[in-house]
């Protein structure tokens, strides 16, 4: 209201802003209203998104209750794996049904995530849950892998003194090999962030006593490719000679004796190559990783790696490792060739140790096999 007075030839204007005044109060009084509306509509008055009636639930009892070959499909595992993978989740690593939703129903929302890469918004629908809901559930299912993960991403044998059945029964590399424990290699993840050189990681796994990297004990040796130096306890081929299979193609003759060892030693190195195909192939969200934090990153490659152990020490028939076990069946993944670079220390550690064990392993091969 006006605090002004005005005499009596002013009467008409006086009214007209008095008029003015109580047009802006309503106004306000108006806005206030609207905005009190639509705020209790929001918030106070929510109208349920996801009413179907074939829920979450539903879903993972129809899925169990039916064809193996859908559970694989949706799942990425088979049936019998799902279940016992459920089950030492829950009585193992903490994993634990609530009153409104059972742990089947929470790992196979994660297995859908990770096997799929399918976001929260398609995995609100298919299971009928609000976006916290699958996110929340999401964590829990991936803290109790991460704890799995603990137990099952190390070597069956700590002491790496077993030499493995497929090795010891294949005259190709056996007794050439024996001393052989595994393979290092590297493999790409799209979209990680942090992504780095292969050699750069594994100069801090040699380097920091924390990460528990299992070192080759003496007279055992890891195989390793071109990218990285041939260092006590780690096997690279010859430099400066062709050494992937790709590079021999259906040409089986060899150009030097360097060859024959590289041959060889990519041919079983190539195993490592074949895990990675698998392990990707099963987890789309590898090929395509969403925008997470950093640390969720990193924690679903960890999550993953051990999902595919636990299949692969459990199982007794699994449609993708079935396909890989086939050594003219191998995946498309990136190879780095040259020399990386290494830390200055590293450079200095070549070993000429294991260049004369090459040079050895060589003569025997040449020496022993007749179509060589």
């Amino acid at each position: 209201m006006l605090l002004k007075k005005y005499n009596n030839d002013d009467v008409d204007e006086e009214v007209l802003i008095i008029c003015d005044d109580i047009d802006d109060v309503f106004d306000l009084a108006i806005s206030g209203v609207t905005l009190a509306a639509e705020y209790y509509l929001r918030f106070c008055l929510k109208t349920p998104s996801r009413t179907s009636f074939h829920t979450g639930f539903h879903f993972v009892k129809e899925m169990l209750e039916g064809h193996d070959k859908r559970c694989y499909e949706m799942f990425r595992m088979e049936k019998y794996i799902f279940l016992l993978f459920c089950k030492t989740l829950n009585e193992q690593y903490g994993l634990e049904s609530t009153r409104n939703i059972i742990v089947e129903e929470m790992v196979v929302m994660f297995l859908m995530m990770v096997g799929h890469g399918v976001g929260n918004r398609m995995i609100q629908e298919r299971f009928q849950h609000f976006g916290e809901t699958v996110s929340r559930y999401f964590h829990q299912v991936l803290l109790a892998c991460l704890k799995l993960a603990t137990d099952i991403i190390k070597p069956k044998d700590p002491a790496l003194s077993d030499v493995h059945t497929k090795l010891r029964e294949d005259n190709r590399y056996c007794p050439y090999f024996k001393n052989y424990i595994g393979a290092i290699d590297d493999t790409h993840v799209p979209w990680w962030e942090g992504t780095t050189h292969d050699a750069r990681i594994f100069d801090q796994a040699l380097r920091r006593q924390n990460l528990n990297f299992p070192h080759p004990p003496a007279g055992k040796y890891y195989l390793v490719d071109s990218g990285y130096l041939t260092m006590l306890g780690y096997l690279g081929p010859y430099k400066g000679e062709r050494y992937h299979l790709s590079d021999f193609g259906r040409n089986s003759s060899f150009r030097n004796p360097n060859e024959v060892f590289n041959f060889f030693h990519s041919s079983l190195r190539c195993t490592i190559e074949r895990t990675f195909g698998v392990w990707k192939n099963r987890f789309s969200i590898l090929r395509s990783m969403p925008s997470f934090k950093f640390d969720t990153q990193v924690h679903l490659v960890t999550s993953t790696m051990a999902i595919h152990n636990f299949i692969r020490r459990n199982s007794y028939t699994d449609v993708e490792f079935d396909h890989y076990a086939n050594e003219d069946n191998m995946p498309e993944l990136e190879e780095e060739d040259g020399q990386s670079d290494i830390h200055s220390e590293m450079q200095g550690m070549s070993s000429n140790v294991m260049e004369l064990l090459r040079n050895r392993i060589r003569d025997d091969i040449i020496e022993n096999s007749p179509n060589v």
